[in-house]
């Protein structure tokens, strides 16, 4: 059987797929927005700061 992949390169690939995965940008971001809210529902939410660049993040993720 040619085209079976052993279960140590599946382990592999699944190990660097948990490493490497983590919260997208939006997700971020509304986490971020709902922590606004919960802490002062009436006031105006801070900007969410950029990780790698310490700027704020604009409502569409983007630190230009």
């Amino acid at each position: 059987m040619g085209n079976q992949v052993s279960a140590d390169r599946i382990e592999t690939l699944f190990r660097i797929y948990l490493r490497r995965s983590g919260p997208t940008p939006g997700f971020r971001r509304r986490a971020w927005r709902e922590f606004q809210r919960a802490l002062d529902p009436l006031a105006i939410p801070k900007p969410l700061e950029s990780i790698r660049a310490y700027r704020p993040v604009g409502s569409d993720g983007r630190t230009d």
